[in-house]
């Protein structure tokens, strides 16, 4: 995708170091290109709709609501 907003590899380390951490039983050692590209689209909703929802004062968007 262009103009990326994740940091694809931290996102990589994360999930498969959290699913270690957590999911006792779990062998996983790959995150899909499915997963990133959703996890891609899940932060580029939440800031539109967090612009869009912010009261128009001022010149800072300071609230992610």
């Amino acid at each position: 995708m262009i103009n990326s907003l994740l940091n694809k590899k931290a996102c990589k380390e994360l999930a498969l170091r959290f699913a270690k951490d957590n999911r006792k039983g779990c062998d996983f050692n790959r995150v899909s290109k499915q997963f990133l590209d959703d996890l891609e689209c899940l932060v580029r909703n939440r800031i539109t709709g967090a612009v869009m929802r912010h009261p128009t004062l001022g010149k800072t968007i300071k609230y992610l609501q």
